[in-house]
């Protein structure tokens, strides 16, 4: 039962209200007795009106609520899967200036409603997610044509509600809502999803430039400083996009694309809109089925180790082995370790890498030792998640103690990213490692003047120079990088390292300016533990490989 049943309802009780009285003051029995009836009756089904608001609407803002919405949506359901067809629309989604690409995610939505462009206050936008009914009549009408749905969130509404209360929110919202109407193109509508959550349906586009101007036009809009209980202050939103028919025929579809839409605006840092991608979902698959597949990759044999030699340039000796873990997935082929380590790195499973690592390194070097081969230093990368949080570090240390490999022979490699969270902390589980004789290298340094004064205070005993800097080393700024570097080697004692050299140039040249170390293809790529041996990489007491200076 709409506004109008209930205006109409409300006229017939005042007249016969009116018609009561009437009958009252002439006396007239029989009329009343009637009159009475009927308004009984009138009393009771309005009070069936009432229950009926009460358990499909929200009371305090008037609009649909959750159960009216998932009623309504399996009616949309239907609908478009009967008459949703492809339109003649381009589709290629095109993120002009102030894009950003969006991914796809699931969410849930509340309930249904829809408000005619030109409505003022804000408790008159109907709660809930997309008004599936207004989708719904999109997707009826937009046969042969395509329409675009918007998701909108406030940036940082809720710092207004936590510091000038809710009725500042509340006044805020329908601000919004009438700045946003009064730019709405005529037939369109907007709707609130709960909150500061909105969804707006713009309908019959022809163009991707109908919808990048109209989303500007949103942004601008919401730029505009606010003024709320005498306080002015600004505020931005996101924007998330999907179109109709391109990004889906069903209801469902479209507004988890359009949410995942407005996730990826907000992770971009809010003020800008994003189109939905299909490449998203490709996306989201992939990490999906690594996430699952990475769980018995070990098991499997799906994972192993390559090696990388670190050389001293005066000696020619291999005096550190990088190592490095691969995953080699049975249908999808090499995954490098930038795409799986982060995936990893959210769930328990660095852990589980990590440890499998560490047991394989010791078994590897005990191997080599039974071989006659000489003893030889590992360098680990370690995930900064698992120096974040104690239990990973506890586990990581559990390893290292019951390990074949002594820690004296072993490195762990970490980045500058590790210390921007907890930086005390961190130091200390730093220290720890050091205890046990663990050496702590600090990799992809980018050597610029800041970076080098914060290095002096850290506990690291080693440090490798970003491969741009060694890429840059016949440049005026790349060589008075190397220069202050080494001099930093002398002041604090720390090892330097050369990493990514390929060429004879740069070895000469890193010889010459005093650097000690280097790593990268010059000598070689990463390689397998049989192929370390094959080349001659691992020492025989004196004798072992050295390389041509050339």
């Amino acid at each position: 039962m709409d506004v109008f049943h209930l205006y109409y309802l409300f006229i017939i009780l005042i007249l016969l209200v009116i018609t009561f009285l009437i009958g009252r003051f002439f006396g007239k029995k029989n009329e009343r007795l009637e009159l009475q009836a009927t308004s009984e009756k009138l009393t009771s089904l309005f009070d069936q009106t009432s229950d009926t608001i009460k358990a499909f609407y929200d009371p305090i803002t008037g609009a649909a609520n959750r159960k009216s919405f998932y009623l309504r949506l399996t009616e949309t359901m239907e609908t478009a899967s009967a008459g949703a067809v492809s339109s003649g629309m381009a589709s290629s989604k095109v993120a002009s200036a102030g894009t950003v690409s969006s991914g796809m995610a699931s969410s849930g939505v509340d309930s249904t409603g829809a408000v005619p462009a030109g409505a003022v206050s804000s408790s008159a936008v109907p709660t809930g997610a997309v008004s599936t009914d207004a989708v719904s009549s999109g997707v009826a009408s937009s046969v042969g044509r395509s329409f675009a749905l918007f998701f909108l969130d406030c940036d940082r509404f809720k710092s207004v509600n936590d510091t000038m209360g809710h009725m500042a929110g509340d006044e805020l919202l329908q601000q919004l809502v009438t700045r946003i109407q009064r730019i709405l193109p005529s037939g369109d509508s907007i709707f609130r999803l709960g909150g500061d959550e909105f969804a707006i349906i713009l309908g019959d586009v022809s163009s991707n430039e109908d919808i990048t101007y109209f989303a500007d036009e949103l942004l601008s809009a919401i730029r505009i400083p606010w003024s709320v209980q005498d306080e002015y202050f600004e505020m931005t939103c996101s924007i998330g996009i999907c179109l109709y028919p391109q990004d889906g025929l069903k209801q469902e579809d479209l507004i988890a694309n359009a949410d995942h839409a407005l996730y990826e605006a907000k992770a971009a840092g809010g003020n800008v809109y994003c189109f939905y991608l299909d490449e998203a979902a490709e996306q989201e698959a992939f990490v999906a089925t690594i996430e699952h597949d990475l769980k018995d990759a070990i098991t499997k044999g799906n994972l192993h180790l390559v090696y990388q030699p670190e050389v001293n340039l005066e000696t020619g000796a291999v005096v550190c082995l990088e190592v490095l873990l691969r995953y080699e997935h049975p249908v999808l082929g090499n995954i490098p370790p930038a795409e799986f380590i982060p995936i990893a790195e959210k769930t328990e499973l660095i852990d589980e890498l990590t440890i499998w690592l560490i047991e394989q390194v010791g078994e590897q070097s005990q191997q080599w030792l039974e071989s006659g081969f000489a003893p030889m230093r590992f360098a680990i990368n370690i995930s900064p998640v698992i120096l974040q949080q104690d239990r990973s570090f506890s586990i990581l240390l559990d390893s290292f103690k019951k390990g074949i490999i002594h820690p004296s022979r072993l490195e762990v490699e970490i980045t500058e990213e590790v210390f921007l969270e907890n930086l005390f902390e961190i130091m200390e589980k730093l220290y720890t490692l050091k205890e046990m004789g663990v050496t702590v290298s600090l990799d992809e340094f980018e050597t610029d003047y800041a970076s080098i004064d914060y290095l002096k205070h850290l506990p690291v005993d080693k440090v490798k120079i970003n491969r741009s800097v060694i890429q840059s080393v016949f440049d005026e700024d790349g060589q008075a990088k190397i220069k202050s570097i080494i001099a930093l080697e002398k002041e604090q004692e720390i090892a330097i390292i050369a990493v990514g050299v390929e060429t004879q140039e740069q070895i000469n040249y890193l010889i010459a300016s005093g650097l000690k170390q280097a790593q990268g293809y010059f000598f070689s790529k990463p390689l397998r533990a049989g192929e370390i041996e094959e080349r001659g990489f691992l020492r025989i007491e004196s004798g072992g490989f050295t390389y041509s200076r050339a």
